[in-house]
């Protein structure tokens, strides 16, 4: 199931338990949580071509450090994410079918395009607590992308994506209410 992890105040992760995609148990709150995550980072969303040296710190640091003011980065250096496939932006209906594995994939490849390190191109995102050497989740990118659309203001904060026009509610009672 998706759930909301507090890191420390006021930055918030979240994570899902199973995995998400292609021949994955897709857990209805997962799926939809992941479908969200993958509508801000298709909209629009500006993203550094390839990791800045304070790829390592620890959260908000590295978030200031790695993004930080935008209008002050070298010409170059950032780029838009790879928008929807077919220019249609995804369903949130907690369904994964070939629309989800096809957004999948092509994060996945974008991810990998800037070597950031993302576990393979299969279409499946691992949950969010797997992690191996230097390889990292998709999940765990996609919360970045969620902190990189605050800054950036497509998100008005990363506490409460509920104020997103596109939040499922659904999520909205488990994240925030604590009922599932």
């Amino acid at each position: 199931m998706a759930r909301l992890v507090t890191t420390f105040k006021p930055l918030f992760k979240y994570v899902t338990d199973r995995s998400v995609g292609r021949n994955a148990s897709n857990d209805r709150a997962d799926v939809l949580l992941v479908q969200f995550m993958l509508r801000v980072a298709t909209s629009g969303l500006r993203w550094p071509k390839s990791p800045p040296p304070a790829f390592g710190l620890p959260g908000r640091q590295r978030a200031i450090l790695q993004y930080g003011p935008l209008s002050n980065s070298p010409v170059g250096t950032i780029q838009f994410l790879t928008g929807p496939p077919d220019g249609i932006p995804i369903v949130i209906d907690g369904i994964c079918g070939q629309q989800t594995i096809s957004f999948i994939e092509r994060f996945q490849q974008d991810m990998k395009d800037r070597q950031f390190g993302v576990e393979d191109t299969v279409g499946q995102m691992a949950p969010y607590s797997t992690t191996v050497s230097t390889v990292r989740t998709s999940v765990g990118l996609l919360n970045e992308v969620l902190q990189m659309a605050t800054l950036q203001g497509l998100l008005a904060t990363i506490n409460d994506l509920s104020k997103h026009y596109a939040f499922p509610r659904e999520l909205y009672y488990i994240f925030y209410t604590g009922q599932t």
